[in-house]
């Protein structure tokens, strides 16, 4: 288990320490295109269905990121956490969401009109991100 963390207890009225899991992942079962790659960015298309995400519309931001793909078109999505398997990160670095599922670091934003800024997490070391996407702010 992950860190503990505070939560509301609605029964009681009470803040409870609760232990939090290190990943929150959703196994299979999403559709996505056959296209999407084990680390691409995605967002909800339809029933249980994901394409990827894209920073050229506040309606295409990121939700999850493609940790396997057990099928050409399905996956096993990851909604918050850390994980493994990148190459060539630096450390310290902040992650946003770039274009076609991908992520780029604040060198790679976007500045067009109607365009969003999405952080989507920060890298942990050269291989490991902490993916906990936030709101976009559109341009």
């Amino acid at each position: 288990m992950g860190q503990p963390a505070l939560e509301f207890n609605l029964f009681t009225g009470t803040l409870d320490w609760v232990a939090q899991p290190d990943n929150v992942s959703a196994v299979g079962e999403f559709t996505v295109p056959a296209g999407a790659n084990v680390g691409d960015l995605v967002y909800p298309s339809g029933n249980l269905a994901m394409t990827q995400a894209d920073n050229s519309s506040a309606s295409t931001q990121a939700v999850a990121l493609i940790v396997a793909k057990p099928t050409s078109t399905t996956a096993t999505l990851l909604f918050m956490g850390k994980v493994s398997g990148f190459a060539g990160l630096t450390a310290g670095d902040d992650l946003f969401l770039g274009s076609s599922g991908a992520f780029v670091t604040s060198a790679g934003l976007p500045t067009a009109a109607d365009s969003i800024i999405q952080k989507i997490g920060t890298v942990v070391d050269t291989t490991t991100i902490i993916f906990n996407p936030q709101i976009a702010v559109v341009l």
